[in-house]
Parts: C-alpha cells; structure tokens; sequence
C-alpha cells in the first residue's frame, strides 16, 4: 500500500480514538457512524483540532503532558462556538443552566474545560495512538508505565465511562452495542491499514498548520450561524470570557520551556495493546451491564459526573502549579 494512504489512514486511525474516547465513551453519539452530519462535522472537528494541536506541540518542542494539556484546554473552547454549551448548558437541555456567571455555564466550563476535552478528547487519544502503533514521544513514556501500574485506576475509569455510556443511550443493550462495535470496527481497520506509520510522520508542517488553522476557523464560523442560533448570546460580556480563556490557555502554555524531545518505541515496561483491550473490553462490558440496572446506574453516575469539578480542578490548578512564572509566586 502506498505509503501517504497509511498516512491518511493515520490520520483517520487518531481521529477515530478521538471521537470514542470523547463521543462514545460519554454517550453524547450512539450510532455517529451511520450519521451523515457526524462525518461532515463533528469527525472533522476533533481530527482536525487533535492533528493541529500534537502538530503544533511537536513544532515548537513543548510536548510534554503539560504543555498538551494547555492545548487540550484551548480545543475545549469549542464547546462555545460550535454546540454553544458553555453558553448556554449541555444540548438536551431546554432552558439555559441556573448557574450562569458572567454569560458561561459554570459546572460544563469546569468539566468539558479543565477535564473532558484536556484528556479524554486530546490527551488519552494521542497516548493511546502512540501506544498501538509502538511510537511514541520520549517525555511521554512516564505517564505509559504510571498508567501500567494503576490498573485499578483504569478500572474503575472503565466503569465510570460505562455509566454514562448506558445512560445517554437510553439505557439500550442493542444501541450501546452498535456503538462501541461499529466505532471499534472501523479503529481497527484503520489501525491495521496505517501500520507501519507513527506520529512523526503525520504531524503537519508550516503550510499544513495554516491550512488545518483556516479549516477549524471556518468551521467555527459555519457552526456558530447554524447549530442552536438561538442560544448565542446576546450580551458581550460571554464573548469576551471566552477569547479572555484562550488567552489564558496559551499564555500557560507558551510560558512553559520547551525541551528537546524525540520518538521512540514503546517498551514492554509501559501501557501494552493488551491493556488497552482490556481497558476497552471492560468498558463494554459494563456500559451493557448497566443498561439492566438503571437504578445503580444513575446512583453512580451522578457520582462519576460530580466527582469531574473538583477533579478538574485539580488537574487546572496542578497544571499551573508546573508554570514557571507562577511557581515562583507561590515561592516566593
């Protein structure tokens, strides 16, 4: 096969991981696949936004957990332009959130934010894609053998996915199936097509950034006259907060160094292809075993989703901890 297929094949493969782990694995797309909506927005949107910010990242030598996570942070703000949530509260939702401050939905800003988007849609994709095509960033290998050892953690993450996962389905066995199966199907045939190919080789250059820039501004433009006109806001104070966090974001992101960083293989000692089976196999399993105990479902679940804020937090504040400028504040 020709070597630029396995490219975009690559490409495909990341972006498919993004929309699991962050569509699928919460439930807010059921059968995307069979949508033509999703193939023209919303799986554009997250391969774009992944492949842009690790390129971004890779080009400028700041690639650390950290420094993705900053770039996680700014593809969150998404959720502002596009599905107007931060605005307004999730899309099921008839009447704008109680907890409005300053125009911006409070509890989805501090999970979608400072968790959801930071990890599951941008950070735990990309680890993942270097763990199944055996490439890998240097600076990265750490937090693969951290998550070896913690498989309890992964665990009860697994479970926690699974509650959400049944209850956005409507707590239906067949459509959580068709989900996770038809999403799991075309991963691996994309991975099995893009083997050989690791994320050196698909990060983009100069011209490829511009180019992917233009395309995710475009599609901000296009969604944000489009979807939900109705909850856009109409004072300017929600507009302002918004490009304010942006600014924030790669402030916190540019002020910490970069560092001289090179790919390579991933070794037996680290998070395996087997583990990630595991991982995913057991999400399954109780995303479907929680479609027939309702009950215990949405006990858990408002746990789950209660226990994002102060996690969130923790990762925001964590991660700006780690910024030079302000550690020497707390120090003094």
């Amino acid at each position: 096969m020709r070597p630029r297929v396995r490219v975009f094949a690559a490409i495909f493969y990341l972006g498919l991981l993004s929309v699991f782990s962050a569509e699928v694995c919460s439930g807010a797309s059921q059968a995307w696949f069979i949508d033509p909506w999703a193939w023209a927005v919303m799986f554009p949107l997250y391969t774009s936004h992944v492949l842009f910010f690790i390129s971004l990242a890779v080009r400028f030598s700041r690639v650390t957990i950290t420094h993705l996570y900053f770039l996680g942070v700014v593809f969150a703000l998404y959720e502002s332009w596009v599905t107007k949530v931060l605005w307004w509260g999730y899309p099921d939702m008839a009447e704008p959130t109680q907890l409005l401050v300053g125009g911006i939905a409070v509890l989805e800003f501090i999970i979608l934010v400072f968790f959801w988007h930071p990890v599951m849609s941008f950070i735990v994709p990309l680890l993942a894609f270097e763990t199944l095509t055996g490439r890998q960033i240097g600076s990265h290998a750490p937090i693969l053998r951290a998550a070896l050892l913690r498989k309890r953690l992964l665990f009860l993450a697994a479970v926690m996915l699974g509650t959400f996962i049944a209850k956005n389905n409507g707590y239906s066995f067949v459509s959580v199936f068709v989900a996770m199966t038809g999403t799991l199907l075309l991963i691996a045939v994309a991975g099995y097509i893009c083997r050989g190919v690791g994320l050196e080789q698909i990060c983009l250059g100069r011209r490829g950034l511009l180019l992917n820039f233009v395309y995710i501004l475009a599609l901000y433009i296009f969604t944000y006259f489009l979807v939900l006109p109705e909850r856009r806001p109409e004072a300017f104070l929600p507009y302002l907060v918004i490009v304010f966090c942006y600014f924030i974001a790669a402030f916190l992101f540019w002020r910490l160094p970069p560092a001289e960083f090179g790919f390579i293989a991933v070794d037996d000692r680290q998070l395996s292809r087997r583990t990630i089976i595991f991982f995913v196999a057991t999400i399954m399993f109780s995303a479907c075993l929680f479609c027939f105990a309702g009950k215990l479902s949405e006990l858990l679940l408002l746990v789950s989703y209660l226990s994002l804020i102060p996690l969130g937090l923790w990762l925001f504040f964590r991660a700006v901890r780690v910024n030079p400028v302000i550690a020497r504040k707390f120090t003094g």
